[in-house]
């Protein structure tokens, strides 16, 4: 199975996508998000969508940046494609919340989602993570000390978001990318490791698969899909038991055996 048609399957086994929904396509630049665009457009016509490439500059590596967007702007009209585009000072935010650079871009870039949604009338956000973003994902949280729901990891949809490469690897996503001779962009801060995802990416992962487990990435993403049963599973025999502790105005009047309570709804209110 090719990488579209993997694609494709997730779409539909995962009903991430129906007919004639429109799209916006988070693309920073770089490969995965480059890829993303490429396979939304290729099943593009089959499945009658709207598409709109959406990117935001952080404005956190000057000329850099600039160019992505000018890079990201180029590839949406040879897709033609509809394209929108911001900016924020991702800094300044930061000292206004006293939060990090990491935090404070991830909250402007899905406050950037939220606005482009409505201003636009679109129902869905497609973004690029991948099965490495999964595993490092896991990891973090793991080290951060989460619960069931924090290491099921990323969902392969929550709300408008879908993630329709989630269970596909870097590897893969850039194996199509060379054989379909889709240039993309390099974000140097990606190799900064003052990020703790870069430290997760280039130190810790490497060294887990090469001390330990060399099939490191692929047993994360299993245990990724262990904790999201056990979260799916919980979550049904959660709802499951409040169902059967909610009572109805025929199952007051029944305990209580009061008819004439009927006719006063204010009093059987306080009793369900």
């Amino acid at each position: 199975m090719n990488l579209l048609e993997k694609f494709q399957s997730n779409l539909l086994q995962f009903e991430l996508i129906h007919p004639r929904d429109r799209v916006l396509i988070a693309v920073s630049g770089g490969v995965d998000s480059t890829v993303l665009l490429d396979l939304f457009c290729a099943v593009q016509e089959r499945f009658q969508l709207e598409l709109m490439v959406v990117h935001l500059n952080h404005d956190l590596r000057g000329l850099e940046a600039l160019n992505d967007a000018k890079f990201v702007s180029e590839c949406a009209e040879r897709y033609n494609v509809e394209y929108y585009t911001e900016k924020v000072d991702t800094r300044s935010y930061a000292r206004r919340k006293r939060i990090g650079i990491e935090e404070a871009a991830r909250i402007l870039r899905y406050n950037f989602f939220e606005d482009a949604l409505k201003r636009h009338n679109y129902n869905k956000v497609a973004v690029a993570h991948n099965a490495d973003d999964q595993a490092e994902t896991l990891l973090d949280r793991l080290m951060r000390g989460a619960g069931v729901r924090g290491l099921s990891g990323i969902s392969m949809q929550r709300g408008p978001y879908i993630r329709p490469l989630l269970n596909i690897s870097r590897p893969d996503i850039e194996t199509h990318a060379m054989e379909h001779t889709l240039e993309s962009q390099l974000d140097s801060s990606n190799w900064e490791l003052k990020y703790k995802r870069n430290r997760i990416r280039h130190e810790l992962m490497p060294y887990l698969a090469q001390q330990f487990n060399p099939q490191i990435r692929n047993t994360l993403m299993r245990t990724c899909n262990i904790f999201r049963e056990v979260e799916t599973y919980l979550l049904d025999r959660g709802e499951d038991a409040l169902k059967a502790c909610l009572l109805t105005r025929t199952d007051v009047e029944m305990v209580l055996d009061l008819p004439q309570f009927t006719s006063h709804p204010v009093v059987i209110q306080q009793y369900i």
